[in-house]
């Protein structure tokens, strides 16, 4: 079996996996959570910088609201919107994250990966029957970091016109929310209610973040930074 066999069987078992666990998370967490009354606060157009505007309401939990956690979790981004209240379900959360979390990120470097050498191969062919050149392209890897980044400037730009009409957000706000969720950082001031709008966009968003990662890695900029560190360090322990 070639390389990019081996690479395609993985990749297939773990994005089996990840679907798998998501699913069996979402029957778990409405299972334990389901049936427990819990109050939430419903922002104003969606926004609520001051922590005390907006209204309060009680709901429970429902397959959609465990599917959206379950992502939120998985994906390390965190809103808070929704959080388990039972100790059984804080318990099965932690346990939940251990585990699903790291195939996650697996599954991301996988992708990453993969776009970068599909990309290579873009370029590559592109150079070789429009311009006519022969050989490797010069600077392939700076090339593929600036193609990763155009992609992600247009899931940005899209997802915000497609969360700006579906939550009545401005551009603005829209834009700040797919940011601060590509970033992980999940600040949660920002809570869309059309969530299944905002989950293709964030998953497609880490995945290109994890192609300009692994693209930055390849650049030969970098590999010296990182060679350089790699060095410093050696010779400060041999001299300890």
């Amino acid at each position: 079996m070639t390389l990019i066999g081996e690479r395609g069987k993985i990749f297939l078992l773990l994005s089996l996996l990840w679907c798998a666990y998501v699913v069996i998370g979402i029957f778990v967490f409405t299972a334990v959570e389901g049936n427990v009354q819990q109050t939430y606060l419903e922002q104003e157009e969606g926004r609520n910088t001051s922590g005390v505007d907006g209204d309060y309401y009680d709901r429970r939990w429902g397959d959609g609201d465990s599917f959206w956690f379950v992502i939120v979790l998985l994906t390390t981004i965190g809103y808070g919107d929704f959080t388990p209240v039972t100790a059984l379900g804080k318990v099965l959360c932690v346990v939940y994250a251990i585990f699903g979390i790291p195939i996650s990120i697996l599954l991301l470097r996988l992708i990453g990966q993969f776009m970068l050498r599909c990309q290579r191969c873009l370029i590559t062919a592109s150079e070789t029957r429009c311009l006519g050149r022969s050989g490797p392209p010069s600077r392939l890897n700076e090339k593929c970091f600036a193609l990763g980044f155009v992609y992600l400037l247009l899931l940005l730009f899209i997802g915000a016109a497609a969360q700006m009409a579906a939550e009545g957000w401005s551009y603005g706000d829209s834009l700040y929310f797919y940011v601060v969720s590509f970033t992980t950082v999940g600040f949660g001031d920002l809570i869309p209610n059309n969530k299944y709008i905002c989950v293709p966009f964030t998953l497609l968003g880490l995945t290109a973040i994890s192609n300009i990662l692994h693209a930055a890695a390849s650049m030969a900029l970098v590999k010296r930074v990182i060679v350089g560190s790699g060095d410093n360090e050696g010779e400060a322990a041999a001299k300890v």
